[in-house]
Order: structure tokens, then sequence, then C-alpha cells
């Protein structure tokens, strides 16, 4: 059974910076870390809130002025150097300074609490997903967000709606000896794409805290601390029409021990 652990991933990325620079350079580089924009009312600043920093903020001047907003999910870069001064005192004041380099916006969609699509009819240009729980990326909930690297096949250039959605009666299954819930993810084409064919990991966000919520109350209700649960999706779409549903390995959310972010 594949778990997957979200507060123990959100207090790690803090625990691995540490002890990189311990006994070594104060200065750590990091790309294509995921993270959220936040406004820090405590600091008056425009920062990023990720798990890589645990209970800080990320703050970067220049990162002010590029037009991203509150509650955008964003992949960027970033450099630190905790021997500077700035940062002597950074567990107090919240905030880690550093540089912040390519950042580029993931996409973020709804997650709906109700049955979207009928499963037993395809979507208007619905498009097969390889697998939607990859091992090639980032997969965790944090601050209300689900962030979801799938297996994906697409044209280039080719833009992609995705579906993420539950029964809100939130109905359960015995799998591997355990109660689970379940979450559909579909993906629907709205842009063709052209030649070559890109085999790769696509990385979504789903404002997913209505589901989370949902289980976890249930659950620590009957006096449990984890929620599972799985993500069907539709592996197999052939000439005919006819199309095979899959699901993902078994993952759960730790109740008791999740964090929210600083800001």
């Amino acid at each position: 059974m594949k778990k997957l652990f979200f507060a123990g991933l959100m207090s790690l990325g803090a625990l691995v910076m540490i002890s990189c620079l311990e006994g070594g350079s104060n200065v750590r580089t990091q790309n294509g870390i995921p993270g959220i924009v936040r406004f820090d009312m405590k600091n008056m600043k425009t920062v990023i809130s990720s798990p890589e920093f645990g209970a800080a903020n990320f703050y970067d001047p220049q990162f002010e002025t590029q037009g991203f907003t509150d509650g955008d999910c964003i992949l960027f870069g970033y450099t630190v150097d905790l021997s500077d001064d700035v940062n002597l005192d950074y567990a107090t004041t919240g905030l880690l300074h550093g540089s912040v380099s390519g950042p580029v916006l993931v996409n973020q969609y709804p997650c709906y609490s109700y049955m979207l699509r009928d499963t037993a009819v395809l979507i208007d240009g619905e498009q097969p997903v390889a697998y939607a729980v990859s091992e090639n990326g980032y997969n965790f909930y944090y601050s209300d967000k689900w962030f979801m690297s799938s297996d994906f096949r697409q044209y280039t250039g080719q833009e992609t709606n995705w579906l993420l959605y539950y029964d809100g009666e939130l109905p359960t299954e015995t799998v591997e000896g355990k109660e689970a819930y379940t979450l559909f993810v579909r993906a629907v084409l709205t842009k063709e794409g052209t030649a070559p064919i890109i085999e790769g990991t696509m990385l979504n966000t789903f404002n997913a805290s209505n589901f989370f919520d949902g289980i976890q109350s249930r659950e620590k209700s009957k006096g449990k601390t984890e929620a599972y649960f799985r993500i069907c999706y539709i592996k197999e779409i052939k000439e005919d029409g006819s199309f095979t549903w899959e699901h993902s390995n078994l993952l759960y959310n730790t109740i008791f021990e999740t964090e929210t972010d600083p800001a």
C-alpha cells in the first residue's frame, strides 16, 4: 500500500534545509519548488508559503513586483543564505529573505462536492490520464490546496481543463482493509496542440478543503487519526469510444498532525 504523508511532508522541507546547511555552506539553492503566494499581514509583505520552509515564509522584494496575487500557486526557484544578518532570527520574524527565480503559475481548479459527470459517459474532448498520482512529481495537501502531479500524454501547446470531484455524501468502500473515500479526476481538451507528443508529468492544484475537511471530520468522529482515499481516472480511451477506469493506490491524510501555512 502506498502511503502519502501530508503532515510529514510539510515539516520535512525545513528539516532538510537546516540539516544541509549545518556543517557546510550556509547558502542553499533549489529549483522547481511548489508554493502559495500569500500577503503576510504580520509583516505586510507579499511572500511565498511552502512546505519547503516549514513555519517560515520566503520573502524577496523583487518578487512583489512580478504580478502574482494572494492565493496564486506557483513553482519557483530560490537562493537563501542563512548566515545573512537578516536571516539570523527568521524563526522569530517568520521570514526567510532571499532571491526568487523563474516563478511560474500552476493551474488551479475547484474540487466539486457533487458527482459532476456521469462516469459511464465520456466528456466531449476527454483525454486519458496515464496515472493520476505520479511518482515523479509533487503530491501533497497544504493550506487547503491539493498539489497533484499526474502522468499525462499531450501534444505540444495543448491546453487541458482538469476536473476533480466527488460524491458529497462521502460514501466509502473497503480497500486493503481500510474504509476509503473516492475522488474522480478527468482531463478535457480545450485547445488542440501540435506534434511532437510530450510524455510527461502535469502538476495542478485543486482547492480541496471541502473534501479533506469532510473526510477528516468523519474519521475523527470515529476516533481515528487517518482518513484514506484514492483517485479514479480514465486510463485508456479506445478508437471505438470505449474506455477504462482505473484508480490510484490507496493514499491517506493524517488528521491530527496537519499544519497550516504561516501567512
